[in-house]
């Protein structure tokens, strides 16, 4: 269960900007991704590259890429025990293209020794 997200993602930032970096995927223009997951929290990348998160979701009538996902399936993410593309195709609303390709580096698949045949 993720208690806190905002502050969970504050934590993660620093890795969050980096394997951003290292994803290698040219974003012409800034992002707000929300995150949903009981508790909100919003990922944005300004025009200087800087990753800032939030928490709760812009107030603002502006468009933003928005993540509706389980406690669990987000927490699965962010450990890396699973494939992007895997927690994304679980969602309730199916995310864009870009949101895709934003949250696939943002939480790339990190930990291949926490999958479910591993336990057998």
């Amino acid at each position: 269960r993720i208690l806190d997200l905002p502050r969970l993602m504050q934590a993660l930032l620093p890795e969050l900007a980096h394997r951003l970096r290292a994803s290698g995927i040219r974003l012409y223009r800034p992002f707000v991704l929300g995150l949903q997951s009981g508790p909100s929290c919003t990922l944005q990348r300004s025009q200087t590259g800087d990753l800032v998160a939030r928490a709760g979701l812009p107030e603002d009538s502006a468009p933003y890429d928005m993540v509706h996902l389980a406690d669990g399936e987000l927490a699965r993410a962010i450990l890396g025990a699973v494939t992007a593309s895997d927690v994304l195709d679980r969602a309730p609303i199916s995310p864009s293209a870009r949101v895709r390709r934003i949250f696939s580096a943002l939480f790339a698949e990190r930990c291949p020794h926490m999958y479910l045949p591993d336990r057998y």
